[in-house]
């Protein structure tokens, strides 16, 4: 399977169980297993895609306070 393809993969399942009362970090854990990624890139993809959700949690408030100045300027 594509490198790609399975970093997209994980990337869903990151987004989609972040913010569900379950462990995204659990689930990234299984399907790292399960597609073989393991040792010091096993932790570079859990910090970048943990890091790509930081990014969006920071940005989208802001995103949305952004657009409530432009509709009430």
């Amino acid at each position: 399977m594509s490198e790609l393809f399975i970093i997209i993969i994980l990337g869903v399942v990151q987004g989609l169980t972040e913010f569900l009362p379950i462990s995204s970090s659990g689930h990234l854990f299984l399907l790292e297993n399960i597609f073989g990624i393991s040792g010091s890139d096993q932790l570079f993809l859990t910090v970048i895609l943990h890091f790509g959700t930081l990014v969006a949690v920071i940005k989208m408030p802001s995103l949305q306070l952004f657009c409530c100045l432009v509709v009430f300027a």
